[in-house]
């Protein structure tokens, strides 16, 4: 194999690298542990092409090319080429299953989980401490996660919905209209926005930021209003006293 054929898969590595998966602006996943993986593979695969060169000129050498003359050096090459393209293709595809390894790995604590909420359950104040503060910092993504957070446990706490491992966000949108409590247009641009800024990566202006936390008092102070509005018994009409 000729040195240009392994300076090759060392230049498809470094695009790999190179590429937006890896450089994605605000993601967080780590990969710096990748590189001396796909090394580690360039390595082998130069070490397979040496191999397999030594092997081809054994092999050649015990065939008598007596007569044939050039085309014998061609069939050499041939065979050459060949098994250096399957090998270089056989790189690529193990390139290409790590990068979707690491595609598909989340991040740790980049999503909102079910731990998260079950965790803030008991203490919404705390998530909107942590609003208050990354918002304070300039880190005006992670304030809005805290923030989004936030209004979830007090829909919880005001039950509006009740967190559970198996809901998903979409589930806790529909439960909250559903309550009667609070109308979809009030809420959907919470949900919508998380999914943009939080998965999307979305860059949060300080001037939306303050919105939404003008939003969510908003919506929390209506179902406060509705809730104390309401008589003990529930039916709208005032409980006959007995004498």
């Amino acid at each position: 194999m000729s040195e240009a054929g392994i300076e090759r898969a060392g230049e498809i590595i470094d695009e790999i690298m190179s590429g937006s998966e890896f450089n994605r602006s605000g993601s967080r996943v780590d990969v710096s542990w990748l590189r001396p993986i796909l090394e580690w593979i360039s390595d082998i695969y130069q070490k397979v092409m040496e191999w397999l060169q030594r092997l081809l000129e054994r092999l050649f050498s015990r065939i008598n090319f007596a007569g044939l003359g050039a085309a014998a050096n061609g069939a050499r090459i041939a065979a050459t080429i060949v098994i250096a393209v399957l090998v270089l293709l056989l790189v690529i595809g193990l390139t290409v299953i790590i990068i979707r390894l690491v595609k598909n790995k989340k991040p740790k604590r980049d999503a909102i989980t079910e731990e998260d909420l079950l965790e803030f359950s008991e203490t919404p104040d705390l998530a909107l401490e942590l609003a208050e503060k990354y918002r304070v910092a300039g880190d005006y993504r992670m304030s809005y996660r805290y923030l989004f957070i936030n209004l979830l446990t007090e829909f919880n706490r005001r039950e509006v919905v009740r967190i559970a491992k198996y809901k998903t966000n979409r589930m806790y949108r529909r439960e909250a209209v559903s309550s009667g409590k609070v109308q979809n247009g009030e809420i959907s641009p919470f949900f919508s926005n998380f999914d943009t800024v939080w998965y999307g990566f979305r860059n949060l202006t300080e001037d939306e930021l303050n919105t939404f936390f003008t939003a969510r008092e908003a919506v929390l102070f209506k179902i406060d209003s509705v809730s104390e509005d309401v008589p003990e018994n529930g039916d709208g009409e005032e409980k006959e006293v007995s004498a």
